[in-house]
């Protein structure tokens, strides 16, 4: 998938703390949505149109 030090550094997370996993990922998904959105945003400003959402 990725890195060799990103897979061990998740490994050694899901070690250390099973409950943080899922809450990683749902942070790290909102902020990927928010860069997503915020990309969009300035894109369709950029282009002259409405912004979706």
């Amino acid at each position: 998938m990725v890195a060799s030090s990103t897979s061990s550094r998740s490994i050694a997370v899901l070690n250390t703390a099973p409950t943080q996993p899922s809450a990683v990922e749902t942070f790290i998904g909102n902020l990927l949505e928010l860069v997503i959105h915020s990309i969009e945003g300035v894109r369709g400003r950029l282009v002259g149109g409405s912004p979706q959402r």
